[in-house]
């Protein structure tokens, strides 16, 4: 029992040493972060990664950075390095959906928010996260159905033998 670590003085002296050893540059940029000032924190979090380059944190938190400046394919790359270590991490699986349904991957939005609710059961945002799953199915629906008529609109119909039937594919939805 004679380590220091297990005393009240050692645990606080052992808490300050780990925070100590997180880069400046990553404190700087989750500061940047939560204040909402995005390319300073891009540039914080990217200088972070420099200096560990294998923290899935620092990722993550650039992939976010990164998404709220715009920068979806950036923000996209980070967080799927991040996922590969998080991947319990609820604000990482968020920003994947919204990502995907930034970029009509309506699929993989609704797959990302499925887990999400998964994660974050108690979250405050969960209905609105199920509400936006289920307007995203809406909208996949209206997709494929844009793409199934061009389909339909590019047969020439004067082609088909007689006594053609038609089989449509049924798509089951959430």
């Amino acid at each position: 029992m004679g380590t220091a670590a297990k005393t009240p003085i050692g645990v606080f002296i052992l808490v300050i040493w780990v925070m100590g050893c997180a880069p400046v540059s990553l404190q700087q940029g989750r500061g940047y972060l939560a204040n909402g000032e995005y390319h300073q924190a891009v540039d914080a979090l990217t200088n972070a990664l420099n200096e560990a380059p294998d923290n899935p944190e620092i990722h993550r938190d650039l992939g976010i950075a990164y998404y709220k400046t715009g920068q979806y394919e950036q923000a996209l790359a980070e967080l799927t390095k991040a996922k590969r270590q998080l991947k319990k991490d609820s604000r990482l699986t968020f920003y994947l959906g919204l990502i995907y349904e930034q970029s009509g991957q309506y699929a993989k939005a609704i797959a990302e928010y499925a887990n999400y609710t998964r994660l974050s059961r108690f979250s405050p945002m969960r209905r609105q996260i199920q509400q936006r799953m289920k307007w995203l199915t809406q909208q996949e629906a209206a997709q494929w159905a844009k793409t199934r008529l061009a389909i339909e609109n590019s047969i020439d119909v004067a082609s088909l033998p007689d006594h053609t039937i038609a089989v449509t594919y049924f798509q089951p939805l959430n």
